[in-house]
């Protein structure tokens, strides 16, 4: 029983961490999770917080299974995990019934799973939940209350900065379609889907498929038709943000809520504008519908493309170059953008993400290094007396 209990201990941790993590990291495409079950809930009044919905939950799944992993709190975590876990399968119990959200959000845009399929792993989790909770008692207690209780607090904090520091700088990690590096022209490409009518058929009791290019005479009898995708991605296609022109190098401003956008960056927006013209560099502002700059794009899209409302974006020749919050506005160094190398600007957004990942998970193994040597510190002193 104890390998099945540490099995699932290692199993179920490691699944929230990732689910805790890869939320994190955009709580911004988080927060457009949380809306959508907002919106099936009729809670769409709560869509101003939707962000931080998504970052508490995050916070909490990463808290949990990082103390499920080390043993710590068990009492508390594995109930917090075990009720977790029942909440989500029964969520997404009523997805696989409804089917009003294609995605179920689990581990934000890094992974997609259907609903089904986060079904089929909510089910397997709460199956280790549930041994896990069952053997909450049995677990030995590796520190002094108030220690573990600092750890406890030291991990959900650290979720809670990671969190409240992307959403003022942008995410340094992008799954997205509209990732640094990201050329429009191949996405485009890619992206526009083709389908095909098939026209059914019958003749002697047999049915048989046909196109239009080769359809059967006339002792053939029609019964139905049906549309078939033949190429590119459904995904890709409902993307909607089309700029103007893919060629040159131009900056623009994505304004995706024009209604809680800042006063104070409408104004980072129009200096910047301003100090585009004066380098001789093409500035445009993106809205929903229509705006003075005359852009305009789908407002998903738009967060897509930058999830800092008001953020820059900066292309050249419809490739994604190097982006920019809405904080960091006043920051930008236009001339020195321009006169550098779109390529060496992507590989060093690439190496800025490899950076980011490798702090992360130091951060994360310093935490638990830590925990494991005061626990073995504070055991050895329990051990003299």
């Amino acid at each position: 029983m104890k390998i099945i209990r540490g099995f699932s201990r290692i199993v179920f941790a490691l699944v929230f961490i990732l689910s805790g993590i890869f939320k994190l990291i955009d709580p911004a495409g988080t927060g457009l999770i949380v809306q959508e079950y907002l919106n099936f809930m009729h809670l769409s009044f709560l869509g101003g917080i939707r962000i931080w919905i998504g970052v508490l939950l995050a916070s909490l799944e990463f808290t949990v299974g990082i103390s499920v992993m080390v043993g710590l709190k068990m009492r508390i975590t594995a109930t917090a995990g075990f009720v977790m876990t029942i909440f989500f399968t029964a969520v997404t119990i009523v997805l696989v019934a409804f089917d009003p959200i294609d995605d179920c959000g689990c581990f934000g845009e890094a992974i997609h799973l259907t609903n089904t399929q986060s079904l089929i792993k909510n089910i397997v989790l709460l199956v280790m939940a549930t041994v896990i909770f069952i053997g909450r008692k049995e677990c030995v207690k590796i520190a002094p209350e108030w220690l573990q209780w600092c750890f406890l607090s030291a991990f959900l904090a650290f979720a809670l900065y990671s969190a409240i520091y992307i959403i003022i700088s942008n995410p340094k990690v992008e799954f997205t379609a509209y990732r640094v590096g990201t050329d429009l022209n191949d996405l485009y490409s890619e992206g526009q889907a083709q389908f095909e009518t098939v026209f059914i058929y019958e003749k002697d009791g047999q049915t048989k498929d046909f196109t239009l290019s080769n359809l059967p005479d006339s002792t053939w009898t029609y019964v139905d038709s049906r549309t078939e995708m033949t190429g590119g991605s459904t995904e890709m296609a409902l993307i909607d943000f089309h700029p103007h022109t893919l060629s040159g190098n131009y900056f623009a401003a994505s304004v995706y809520d024009s209604e809680r956008i800042p006063q104070r960056i409408e104004e980072r927006i129009r200096d910047f504008r301003f100090r585009c013209g004066a380098n001789g560099v093409e500035m445009r502002v993106y809205r929903p519908g229509s705006s003075e700059s005359g852009y305009e794009a789908d407002w998903k899209s738009l967060m897509t493309l930058n999830r800092s409302n008001g953020g820059i974006t900066y292309f050249s020749d419809g490739v994604i170059v190097k982006k920019w919050s809405a904080s960091q506005i006043d920051d930008i160094d236009i001339a020195g953008v321009v006169s550098e190398d779109p390529d060496v600007l992507v590989l060093k957004g690439r190496i800025d993400e490899q950076i980011y990942i490798s702090t992360v998970v130091l951060g994360i193994l310093l935490l638990l290094l830590l925990l494991r040597y005061f626990c073995g510190m504070f055991s050895k002193t329990s051990s003299k007396k």
